[in-house]
């Protein structure tokens, strides 16, 4: 595995450690589109590259909670993460690919169920965490992590694998 760390750029940290694969990883990044004072973020998966790559659907065990929320903000850092703890109606590996010319949309929806921080998950109709809504304030650092480990089945299809992360602000007033 090759980790290497980019310098903040415009704005946006970006850490990508890529697996070493005949998969085209050196592609692959994400980008915070929006932040919203309600929790919600707006991510992109993106490919530089000049091949699609595959990348695990969330419907099912493989893709599914991958994504990490930092918050920086309110005096305090938080770590959110996606609930692990779901059932799938129809498990089986799929992926979609990622265009060059057409970038995967991701919505992050820290307050729409399915969302962990501080030992504390929520349930899939559940609003916030714990009885809490999520909320973003001006200014507040909020970096997002796809986290995509190993696996044969990534391998045997190629899908991609590995973590990316960047960094975005939120617009709220």
């Amino acid at each position: 595995m090759v980790a290497f760390w980019a310098p903040l750029l415009a704005g946006n940290l970006v850490l990508a450690l890529a697996s070493q694969t005949s998969i085209p990883t050196k592609g692959i990044y994400v980008s915070v589109l929006h932040v919203s004072q309600l929790g919600v973020i707006d991510v992109a998966i993106n490919n530089s590259g000049t091949l699609p790559i595959n990348v695990w659907r969330e419907s099912n065990s493989w893709g599914a909670a991958r994504w990490r929320v930092l918050h920086i903000g309110h005096g305090q850092f938080d770590i959110y993460f996606q609930n692990s703890n779901q059932r799938f109606t129809r498990n089986i590996p799929s992926f979609v690919q990622v265009r060059p010319d057409a970038p995967l949309p991701v919505k992050l929806d820290l307050n729409g169920g399915n969302w962990c921080l501080r030992g504390r998950c929520s349930s899939r109709g559940e609003r916030g965490i714990g009885g809490r809504e999520v909320t973003f304030e001006k200014s507040d650092a909020i970096f997002v992590i796809y986290d995509v480990p190993w696996s044969k089945q990534a391998t045997d299809m190629n899908v991609w694998y590995g973590v990316i992360a960047a960094s975005g602000e939120s617009d709220s007033p």
